[in-house]
């Protein structure tokens, strides 16, 4: 993005535009300084305040940005005044407070959600954490399929009172560092690994006046669960071909093999030593992958899968001179494979 400044010349009819490489007055975001606020209709627990700051391309803030515009996703539950303070109204959970601010024609936006109950006098938590517990990690990999929530479905980590009973129901804000290596969802905690490095996961809430945060540092490894699919002749290929092809994994990974063809084909690995059987699904047996496959489609027929436990490269050949390629790598030093949830689950 850059803003174009217009300079005109002596003669007063030529126009010459450059763009504008300070960035310290580009208009580049508008931050909320909380995202996740907790009130009640009893007062004193029935108000608070949100700041928004416009900030510049280096995320400093921006002065003489001009005023903030605040509004509510809820006004029957929750109002707010032109200074950003919020007055609880109803009960409600993920009410959107929005801050928005236009400079010349760009406008930016930040979104805060509210939960509210009416019912008691809140009790304020008075310990936070989103440190993982079985069989959840801190370190995961980078598959499309490894979708996860930092909370155990069973054992919600919720903060706790000073007896330590847990607080639930609470409005709480996740973040990532580098959304690059890994995504996650602001509300719900699920995380999506997105490619290997390190990240560091930020929660916070404002709970009845009190502001609690926490963070997780992450490692995301490649990933542990690839489907390569063979497939016949087509519109643009002349031959059968596999894909994706290559794939890179973690070692310890399972690979599906997946025959689209709908024939009996088998897979042969020039160098089957290290090619193993697979403990996570129940297609059995390791090395090279004798016929399978088949006229109509059929999961348990269709699909083999092996386990890869050394890094290397393994090639494989199948019929019509169709071959593939799987690279292994180890994992980082300080990294250890993980149980997972998702798949265990499907046989447990």
């Amino acid at each position: 993005m850059a803003l174009i400044a217009a300079a005109i010349s002596c003669s007063g009819d030529t126009v010459v535009s450059s763009p504008i490489t300070d960035g310290t007055t580009l208009f580049w975001s508008i931050t909320l300084d909380q995202h996740a606020l907790n009130l009640s209709t009893i007062a004193p627990y029935d108000s608070a305040r949100v700041v928004a700051t416009p900030r510049n391309s280096a995320g400093d803030p921006l002065p003489g940005a001009g005023p903030v515009r605040y509004s509510s996703g809820d006004l029957e539950r929750l109002q707010v005044n032109d200074d950003g303070v919020l007055h609880a109204i109803g009960s409600g959970t993920g009410i959107p407070i929005i801050a928005s601010l236009t400079v010349g024609n760009i406008t930016h936006v930040d979104t805060a959600l509210v939960s509210i109950v009416e019912d008691s006098v809140p009790v304020a938590p008075s310990s936070f954490s989103i440190q993982p517990v079985p069989p959840d990690s801190a370190i995961w990999d980078a598959g499309a399929m490894r979708n996860f929530s930092i909370f155990d479905p069973t054992k919600p980590i919720v903060p706790h009172d000073d007896a330590g009973n847990p607080i639930g129901g609470l409005s709480i804000f996740f973040s990532s560092s580098d959304t690059t290596v890994a995504t996650i969802d602001r509300s719900s905690g699920v995380l999506s690994g997105v490619r290997p490095g390190r990240v560091t996961i930020i929660a916070s809430t404002t709970a009845y006046g009190v502001e609690h945060a926490d963070t997780l540092p992450f490692t995301i490894t490649m990933p542990s669960l690839m489907l390569m699919a063979i497939a016949p002749p087509s519109e643009t290929a002349q031959n059968f071909v596999v894909f994706p092809n290559p794939v890179t994994v973690a070692a310890g990974a399972s690979v599906l093999f997946f025959d689209e063809s709908r024939s009996q084909i088998d897979i042969t690995f020039e160098d089957p030593t290290n090619v193993a059987e697979d403990q996570q699904f129940c297609f059995c047996g390791g090395g090279n992958i004798e016929l399978f496959g088949g006229d109509t489609l059929d999961f348990n027929n269709d699909i083999r899968a092996r386990s890869f436990p050394v890094a290397g490269t393994y090639v494989f050949h199948a019929p019509h001179d169709a071959t593939g390629t799987i690279i292994v790598e180890a994992p980082p030093a300080s990294a250890q494979r993980v149980h997972d949830p998702l798949v265990a689950s499907r046989h447990e």
